[in-house]
């Protein structure tokens, strides 16, 4: 049934967006919202997390066994092993892997967490927060006690964990399937475990949902299957149901746009931040980018963390640091053009500021910056809000991407984030 033309927002109750067609939606200009987002992932998190611990200790396998008896007999033990010494992998690193990453992180700094994403983009941030390593594939699947896929289902992750990757995981190998049930080959994995290939698969979600109740997996000793039950509480369906209200207030009187932009941008920022570091251009705590959103507020570092430290949600819209406010409020209050500032102390432009000659296009490395450098004499340190006059006076002519500040530094700034670094 199509859906009619005035429809301007979905709401779904659920982590994964397979079950709409979000391109189709977007032609449309129609909005796709998950209601309760952060509780969902809260909560799938927790009861992974759970299953995790629980899996390791070999729990699962051991429920029901009768007490050794009226004497502790102490050469009973199970075999499972303590979350501090294990190595995880995660398949995926969406919002659900990353706090599961924090809330095991919270527990044991020795644990052992990688990831490995099929498009094979880095999340450093990630990675230096909660300690994770990328890794192949192949390494993830033949080294970790613990294999959780956490993608999304889409046409490359359809039946991604097959028979051959069971064949290379560990025999002590605990699997736990969060996500979509096809994003497992259910045939190949009903083979896996019938020959013991790993020690037991934890199944929240199975293809085909529900599971027929004469499948051969229900009979399995080393496989628990649950009913797709990590959000289902009655808190968790009451913070969805409550949130419903939440979107469609923000779509009918068009907040959402601006929580969507600054969503985006502090994406975008706190990359941008973490790039910057990698190059070698940063100053430990000091130095700011910022980029301007459509309120006329600016996201901007909280001025005491390390740049590859920064994650979307330290972004905030005041520094705390008197100067980089000065100097970034004044780029966009003289110029209506610029979307994002970059003002850096690296060591190159800072010897060129100390200059007295200033910038000179001596190679032809310099052509594009002809005409486009403007130079702010050093009057202290910009912590005057009075300065923004003289700072916006340098830069009104609209050629001008780049201010040397004698003495100091340099701000470049852009239309966009992008062009201004």
């Amino acid at each position: 049934m199509a859906l009619p033309n005035t429809t301007r927002l979905i709401v779904t109750m659920s982590s994964g967006l397979d079950h709409i067609c979000v391109e189709a939606a977007e032609e449309r200009g129609i909005r796709v919202r998950r209601a309760g987002r952060s509780q969902i992932v809260k909560s799938v998190a927790d009861y992974l997390l759970a299953n995790i611990i629980f899996g390791l200790r070999n729990g699962f396998q051991n429920v029901g066994v009768p007490f050794p008896g009226a004497s502790w007999d102490l050469s009973w033990n199970s075999d499972g092993v303590d979350l501090s010494c294990s190595k995880i992998g995660f398949i995926g690193m969406g919002a659900i892997a990353i706090e599961t990453a924090k809330k095991i992180r919270a527990l044991s700094n020795s644990c052992d967490l990688v990831y490995y994403i099929p498009k094979d983009i880095r999340c450093r941030f990630v990675e230096g927060t909660y300690q994770m390593r990328l890794i192949g594939i192949t390494d993830l699947l033949s080294t970790c006690d613990v294999v959780v896929p956490m993608c999304p289902l889409t046409p490359a992750t359809t039946s991604l964990i097959n028979y051959s990757s069971f064949t290379i995981m560990k025999d002590t190998a605990i699997f736990i399937n969060m996500a979509r049930g096809k994003v497992v080959e259910t045939a190949g994995m009903l083979r896996a475990l019938k020959e013991g290939l790993i020690r037991h698969a934890i199944l929240d979600t199975t293809d085909p949902e529900p599971l027929p109740s004469d499948h051969e997996l229900w009979s399995l000793n080393n496989c628990t299957i649950t009913p797709h039950f990590a959000t289902n509480t009655t808190y968790v369906r009451k913070e969805l149901v409550e949130d419903i209200s939440n979107q469609i207030a923000e779509t009918l009187d068009e907040r959402g746009n601006l929580r969507l932009e600054e969503q985006q941008m502090r994406v975008e920022l706190s990359e941008a931040y973490r790039i910057t570091r990698d190059f070698g251009m940063d100053e430990l705590v000091w130095n700011h980018i910022s980029v301007l959103l459509s309120d006329g507020s600016f996201l901007i570092t909280p001025g005491s963390r390390m740049f590859d430290d920064i994650g979307p949600q330290d972004l905030v819209k005041s520094s705390g640091n008197i100067t980089a406010d000065v100097i970034h409020q004044a780029v966009y209050n003289a110029r209506s053009d610029i979307k994002a500032v970059v003002h850096l102390h690296t060591p190159a432009t800072t010897a060129v500021s100390c200059l007295e000659m200033g910038f000179m296009p001596l190679a032809q490395e310099a052509a594009p910056f002809i005409g486009r450098v403007a130079r702010l004499p050093w009057s202290g340190q910009s912590n005057d809000y009075e300065e923004q006059a003289v700072i916006g006076s340098a830069i009104k002519d609209k050629n001008v991407n780049t201010l040397l500040m004698e003495n100091h530094g340099f701000c470049t700034f852009g239309k966009t984030l992008g062009e201004a670094w």
